[in-house]
């Protein structure tokens, strides 16, 4: 089974988890993946291709420790308010490699969801409009995020092991924009800003 991904970036995002678990991830971003990937399934009738869903790969992984799992009830609720101004959700597994502390995945139509609202942001009179007029017909379900922390990263331990609720809120925003941009996304204006000011925060 060999999974298409939409985008380079989203290739890029997955990749490292998708190495890890051996799956095939091909990068559906250049302009002759349909062509490369029929020739593909004319040699081999046993290939199956599947759009990526990003979400769906994060289902497949292991479950964190009952112990991890116990930490992170205590903490949901300050990283889900982290990541709600951002239409995401927080999820906790435990998977290789272990220096990355979380990974962003979309779901099969988020990428373009995101990709309008970036757009709208840095955009002014008639193309906004336009713009607007496209994103009027996306379900706000399918912009529906996940940034799934690794309960084998340090980082993420100390997070499950935090008595302020406030430091993980800032912590869990800068590993959102740390996963986007790992994934070379294009970060909206609301995005940077929250990096900016959660960095001032745990600094301070």
């Amino acid at each position: 089974v060999v999974r298409v991904t939409q985008t380079s970036d989203q290739f890029r995002s997955m990749a490292a988890l998708a190495a890890a678990r051996g799956t095939i991830l091909f990068n559906g971003g250049y302009t002759h993946q349909e062509e490369l990937i029929e020739k593909a399934m004319s040699r081999d009738p046993t290939l199956t291709v599947e759009a990526l869903d990003g979400r769906d790969l994060i289902d497949q992984l292991e479950s964190a420790s009952a112990d991890a799992a116990r930490r992170f009830d205590r903490v949901r609720d300050a990283a889900a308010a982290a990541l709600r101004p951002f239409g995401a959700a927080p999820r906790l597994a435990e998977f290789e490699p272990s220096d990355v502390p979380a990974v962003y995945a979309e779901g099969a139509d988020s990428n373009l969801a995101r990709s309008l609202r970036a757009a709208r942001e840095m955009s002014h009179g008639l193309w906004k409009e336009l713009l607007d007029a496209a994103g009027s017909g996306v379900d706000p379900a399918d912009e529906q995020t996940l940034l799934c922390l690794n309960a084998a990263n340090p980082v993420v331990q100390n997070v499950l092991h935090a008595a302020d609720p406030t430091l993980t809120t800032h912590t869990v925003t800068l590993l959102y924009v740390q996963a986007l941009m790992l994934g070379q996304q294009p970060l909206t204006v609301d995005e940077t800003r929250a990096f900016t000011d959660a960095l001032a925060a745990v600094l301070s």
